[in-house]
């Protein structure tokens, strides 16, 4: 099979992946009316992520984002953040925000390297300057650039 065919299915299989994250993301979302605003504010730019009630929400879809912003991430490191903007603009308010800023945390702490001894293939892993950039263009965009805290710190 030519390498180009091979590329187009790639590229349509993982589209149609966050495709589907997307569909979930959003139906799991607009069935849940406690999500609304269920943060705290510290100060007028800064969101408190550190309930529980925030804590709820991104260990119910903290994974469902991981693997977004995973699939969203090209070959050469860089996030396509097309994808993590349409699932974003089903967020409610600030909770979805607090669960987006966890995953890119996440996504920007260094990771320790593997274990084991045997030769592996390299993780497809995003660049942080990308994922950075992107979050806070989404931030000013769609959460009129207001910063959040969570237990890794303030993004």
């Amino acid at each position: 099979m030519p390498t180009a065919i091979r590329n187009l299915i790639a590229y349509a299989v993982l589209m149609l992946t966050v495709a589907m994250i997307v569909a979930t993301i959003i139906s799991a979302a607009a069935g849940c009316s406690s999500v609304r605003d269920a943060s705290r504010e510290v100060a007028s730019d800064v969101v408190d992520c550190t309930t529980v009630h925030v804590h709820e929400h991104a260990s119910q879809y903290g994974a469902l984002l991981e693997a977004a912003l995973l699939a969203a991430t090209q070959l050469d490191g860089s996030v396509d953040w097309a994808p993590i903007r349409t699932v974003a603009k089903s967020f409610a308010a600030e909770t979805g925000g607090c669960v987006l800023a966890g995953v890119v945390q996440r996504a920007l702490a260094p990771r320790p390297p593997p274990a084991t001894v045997l030769p592996q293939v390299a993780p497809l892993v995003p660049n942080p300057a990308s994922v950075r950039a992107g979050f806070d263009e989404l931030r000013r965009e769609q959460f009129n650039g207001r910063r959040f805290r969570t237990d890794l710190g303030v993004l």
